[in-house]
């Protein structure tokens, strides 16, 4: 199996985005990676990673 994450957000965010082969996987950035979410292509697992990092930020006040 092949891994390459892409720095395709910042370090700042909670999620990476991983690529697995020929999918996408959507993984928490912590010392072991936990998938959260598979994807067949990148635009679907980047549009769900940045719809989770909506949900997941605090609201500014």
């Amino acid at each position: 199996m092949q891994v390459n994450q892409t720095p395709a957000r910042p370090t700042n965010t909670t999620t990476m985005l991983l690529q697995i082969g020929s999918s996408w996987a959507v993984c928490s950035r912590t010392s072991v990676p936990i998938i959260l979410a598979r994807f067949e292509n990148r635009r679907e697992a980047s549009q769900w990673q940045s719809d989770h990092e909506a949900r997941v930020q605090p609201k500014a006040a």
